[in-house]
């Protein structure tokens, strides 16, 4: 299983390794591709309180979903376990096991 983090920085976005990526940050998100089973799983996402409401989550999502694309992948899961589940509906996941707060979003 590939682990990829994506982390911004004053508008750029970064790929490496987990341990290098709580230095310095305005909004992380965790990302693990499985080649063999064609699923994305988003385990994190989070920005600094500083940079919140600037649309940087939603950046590093659509850069995951383009991610698990180029990869083949067929879908990508996460767990909302805040309230941004209206973020990650307007990106195309819906709820599955509801009111678990499990969420997909169909790729291929």
């Amino acid at each position: 299983m590939e682990r990829i983090i994506l982390r911004l920085i004053d508008g750029q976005i970064f790929s490496e390794t987990y341990s290098e990526c709580f230095k310095k940050y305005d909004a992380i998100l965790e990302l693990y591709i499985d080649p063999v089973d064609g699923e994305a799983i988003i385990t994190s996402v989070f920005t600094h309180p500083r940079f919140r409401n600037r649309g940087y989550a939603t950046l590093l999502m659509r850069t995951a979903i383009l991610l698990a694309e180029e990869r083949d992948c067929k879908w990508v899961t996460l767990t909302d376990s805040s309230d941004t589940g209206e973020l990650y509906v307007k990106l195309g996941f819906e709820y599955i096991n509801y009111p678990q707060p499990e969420m997909i979003k169909y790729i291929r």
